[in-house]
Formats: structure tokens, C-alpha cells, sequence
């Protein structure tokens, strides 16, 4: 029971409840009471009524919603691709409970690897700086074992190709390929194998035969179609050797051509005649040859004319001085070019050695005489005999048919001379 004042009289409860006294002195209904509620880590209240905020931070709310922080942290961090990852923290349990989730994004240093511009192992350097790890861009080339001829003949430099090592941690240069530096010269062959700027077969006339001695000759005389050819790109009559300084053209002699034994008509595959010595050297030096000379390079000494280890010429005819005449050891009048004129370059077919290595080397008896590089002061030898020679005349004879070769005045151009190409 309660005493009705004169207005209602509330009381409080231990509970924090709320009555008021009503008519009749009765209590009337308990209001306003509040019971512990579930836990809220995100509220600055007491709502489980334990005496602390919901949002103090323990071992159910470990950390405060929505905040962020760092983890997996290294101490290169901020440097190449080091960073840090991060984590939030979540709610859980509907709120009354917080944790940090897992930890995402961080970065730690990685093997370094030098085909990268990043900086991988966060040494503060990007990792395809070159030192003595990475000692080249990977992929990258470079030039090696180079000679001072490359890019003339067959001469180049090889190439080197950078390479991973250490499984991409490092890098180095290859080993070198494709070189190749100048070989020893080969008259059989087109290429320039020693790489002096011509190919080794000459770039004219007739085709080379290499014989045992190593060298090369022309396996016919020269042509007038061939030496026609050359005249064709106005060779300069400047740098001529000593002996030739009066020779202003390098044309045949026109008066020579008209003579009344020289091929006036179809005459493109006969010997090249009414040239001097002088014009004989030259082509043979434009095509990237030499006139016959010594088997040892240069000139003959005309004393060693006849000698077959001396002569390029001598020996060629004679087979390794095996033979007197080219054919054989007897002279037969049908085997070479004899006759009123010259004859095409290889028509007779017996006008050639029988023997292996010198076969196929033509008409050194006969047709035309030829100049050789074996002078004595003006005069110069002039081999094989011509079409107008027979075997008493002593011409066509590999010697000539004495001690000494027949000789010419080196600008004197004959109807019946010449001349052929050696090796260099």
C-alpha cells in the first residue's frame, strides 16, 4: 500500500525501475526497466552492464572496427617492391566480438633477376643494372673475335648473346660464334677465302685449273670477247709497272688488227692478239689476277724461264716437266691450233696435257705465243709459239726450242701474241 499525497509519489527500484503510487494507495506498474544486452564492440556504451564501454579493447574485442593497420613488414619496406600488406579489423558474432582479418598485399624482397628494369630484391637499384652479377642485358649482342678484314670476303666478326646465369639471379656473355677470319687463298674458288677485297678465282676470264703446285692458270688464252669486256668499263691507264709508263691505251693496236692473218670476222672466243705486254698485265690485274709469272709470286728472273719450279707458264706446259710439248714428248702437227690464223680458244681437244692435275689446260702450243712476266730490261718472253710456227721453227716447244724463251719488246703487240692469267 501506498499513501496517495496529494499528487502521484514515484519510486525507484534497485533495478532502476520506475513505479508510481496510484488511487487506492496500490503501486502502480513497474516502467522503464533495462536488462544487459549483447555486447557491441562498436559502441562507446556499457550495453552488457560489465562496467566497461562495449568498445574497450580485450580478448573478444581485439581491436576497433573498421580500423586499419600494417603487417608483414620487412625492413626494406618503401624501397623496389617491398611493402608492407594490411589488415582491417572486422566484426564478428554479429559485432559483439572484433579480430584483425588476414593479412594481404605485403611484398618482401625476391631473388633478384637482371632481365627486369624493377627493383626486385629492393636493394634500392633496379635489378638490370649492370655489374659484375649481372654483367649484361640479357638478349642483348655484341660483336667478337673480330679481324680487321670483317665484312670483306668471307670475314666477319662472330656474335656473342647474353645469358641468363644463376637461373635469371645473374647474367653473363656467351660464347662467341659464327667468326671467321681470312683463310688461305684458294684460286679454284669464287669466294674471297683471304679476304682481300677480290675473290680468289678472279672476277674475268677464262675459268682458273688448279694445278698440284697449288696455283692456278687460265685454262684457255683470253678471249676477245673477254678482253673486250673489260675494255668496256674504261679501265684507267694510270698505276701501270715500271716499263709501262708510255702506254697511253690499252686498245688493241688498230694497224696489228687489220693484218691480213688476223681474224676479221666471228672472232668473239679467239685469242685476244695485237696487245702489248703492258695491256696483258693490266687485265690480268683488273680481273683480279696476274699475268704468268713466278710460281713464288712476282716475276720470273729470265734466267729460270725454262726452270718448272720456277715458272707458272713453264711448268703448267710442260706437266711438272714431264713433257717437251704440253700433249706429250713428240710433236704432232694435228694436236694445236696451226695454221694461216688463230683458232677459238679450246678447239682442238688434243691441245692439252694427258696428265691428271694439268688437264684441261689448252692451247700453250700454238694458236697464239703468250706474254709472260719474265723480262730482260724491254724484252719480255713470249711462250708456246703462234698459229704460223711449225716444229723446225722451234716456237712451239714448252721452251721454246732453245735455252731461252722467244722475246718482245714489251710494247711491241703482235698478230700472233697473246697471253693468259695465273693466280696470284
Amino acid at each position: 500500500m501506498c499513501s496517495l499525497p496529494m499528487r502521484p509519489v514515484a519510486r525507484t527500484s534497485r533495478s532502476n525501475r520506475t513505479s508510481t503510487c496510484g488511487p487506492g494507495g496500490v503501486w502502480g506498474d513497474c516502467v522503464g526497466q533495462k536488462t544487459a544486452m549483447p555486447r557491441d564492440c562498436t559502441s562507446p556504451q556499457d550495453n552488457d552492464c560489465d562496467g566497461l564501454p562495449d568498445n574497450t579493447l580485450d580478448n573478444v574485442c581485439k581491436c576497433e572496427i573498421g580500423a586499419k593497420e600494417a603487417c608483414n613488414t620487412h625492413p626494406q619496406d618503401g624501397i623496389g617492391i617491398c611493402k608492407a600488406g594490411s589488415r582491417t579489423c572486422v566484426a564478428l558474432q554479429g559485432g559483439s566480438a572484433s579480430d584483425w582479418s588476414a593479412c594481404s598485399g605485403g611484398q618482401g624482397p625476391k631473388a633478384r633477376n637482371c632481365a627486369s628494369s624493377q627493383d626486385n630484391d629492393c636493394d634500392g637499384v633496379p635489378d638490370n643494372t649492370l655489374d659484375n652479377v649481372c654483367k649484361c642485358q640479357i638478349g642483348a649482342t655484341r660483336k667478337c673475335d673480330t679481324h680487321p678484314q670483317d665484312g670483306v670476303g668471307i670475314c666477319k666478326a662472330g656474335t656473342q648473346t647474353c645469358v641468363a646465369t644463376q637461373s635469371g639471379a645473374g647474367s653473363d656473355w656467351g660464347s662467341c660464334t659464327g667468326s671467321q677470319g681470312p683463310k688461305a687463298r684458294d684460286c679454284s674458288s669464287s669466294l674471297d677465302n683471304d679476304c682481300d677485297g677480290v675473290p680468289d678465282g678472279g672476277t674475268g676470264g677464262p675459268a682458273f685449273v688448279k694445278v698440284p703446285e697449288g696455283y692456278c692458270i687460265d685454262s684457255t688464252e683470253v678471249t676477245r670477247a673477254q678482253y673486250q669486256a673489260w675494255l668496256n668499263t674504261n679501265p684507267s691507264t694510270a698505276g701501270q709497272p715500271v716499263g709501262c709508263e708510255g702506254n697511253k691505251t690499252f686498245q688493241p693496236d688498230a694497224t696489228c688488227l687489220t693484218g691480213t692473218n688476223v681474224c676479221q670476222t666471228g672472232c668473239s672466243q679467239h685469242p685476244q692478239v695485237c696487245i702489248d705486254w703492258c695491256d696483258a698485265y693490266a687485265y690480268c690485274q683488273a680481273v683480279g689476277k696476274r699475268l704468268c709469272g713466278s710460281i713464288a709470286g712476282g716475276h720470273v728472273d729470265a734466267a729460270r724461264g725454262n726452270d718448272f719450279t720456277a715458272s707458272q707458264w713453264y711448268n703448267a706446259c710442260t706437266s711438272h716437266g714431264r713433257h717437251a710439248y704440253p700433249y706429250g714428248g713428240a710433236f704432232d702437227y694435228d694436236f694445236c691450233a696451226l695454221g694461216a690464223s688463230t683458232a677459238p680458244v679450246a678447239s682442238h681437244n688434243d691441245c692439252q696435257s694427258k696428265v691428271n692435275g694439268y688437264r684441261g689446260i689448252y692451247d700453250l702450243s700454238g694458236n697464239v705465243q703468250e706474254w709472260e712476266d719474265a723480262c730482260n730490261g724491254d724484252n719480255c718472253f713470249v711462250r708456246g709459239g703462234w698459229y704460223y710456227d711449225d716444229d723446225r721453227s722451234g716456237g712451239l716447244p714448252c721452251n721454246g726450242g732453245s735455252q731461252t724463251p722467244r722475246t718482245q719488246n714489251r710494247m711491241s703487240p703482235g698478230m700472233g701474241t697473246g697471253f693468259r692469267c695465273c693466280s696470284r
